[in-house]
Order: C-alpha cells, then sequence, then structure tokens
C-alpha cells in the first residue's frame, strides 16, 4: 500500500468518523445533523469507499458503499481524495446535484 492509499484509507476511516463524535458532543452539530436525513457516499476509484449519513439528529459513518446514498461524490484517486481533505481539491458529484448546496455549506 503506498502513501496517497494509505492516507486516503485513514481520512475515510479515521478522520470521517470524528463527525459521529462531533454531533453527539458539540450543540451547533447537533442542531444541524437534527435537520437532516441526508446520506453521503465518497467513492475513491480503484481506493476506499465510505459514507456518512445524517438521520434523526445522529451521524453514522462507515466504510464502504450504500445503494441508497443521496449524494454520490467520487474522486479520480486516493490523492484527489487527499487533497480535498486539504481543501486542495473538489470531488466529482455522480448524484445528488440538487443537494450539493448543504455540503459546501454546513457539511464543509
Amino acid at each position: 500500500m503506498n502513501y496517497e492509499t494509505t492516507l486516503a484509507a485513514l481520512n475515510l476511516q479515521a478522520v470521517l468518523p470524528n463527525l459521529m463524535d462531533l454531533v453527539r458532543h458539540d450543540p451547533t452539530a447537533a442542531a444541524i445533523a437534527a435537520s437532516r436525513d441526508i446520506c453521503i457516499q465518497f467513492l475513491v476509484r480503484g481506493g476506499p469507499a465510505a459514507y456518512v449519513a445524517f438521520k434523526n439528529g445522529a451521524c453514522t459513518v462507515d466504510n464502504g458503499q450504500r445503494a441508497d446514498a443521496d449524494v454520490k461524490l467520487w474522486f479520480a484517486s486516493c490523492r484527489h481524495l487527499n487533497r480535498m481533505f486539504k481543501n486542495q481539491a473538489n470531488p466529482v458529484p455522480i448524484k445528488g446535484l440538487t443537494r450539493i448546496g448543504y455540503l459546501t455549506k454546513e457539511f464543509k
């Protein structure tokens, strides 16, 4: 496993899951999550996949794909995903274009 692949796995499997704790412990994040029912899928070509789901005021993060994801964000490579986590690149939305406003405001 090379550096970019390892970092992508860490971003999806170690960084994103912190959102669950954030929603549980931060009143502002909890208030935002309380009004959302959305599942955001992260897909990396040749790499890992994960999703973030907000429902009933809770946040769930898990590995793999969810067929019922409302928004699907595609990344051309692990490096592309890693650059997004550094705020240096944008994902390619392949589903849920009408819900992108949420991702660029509250979720960001």
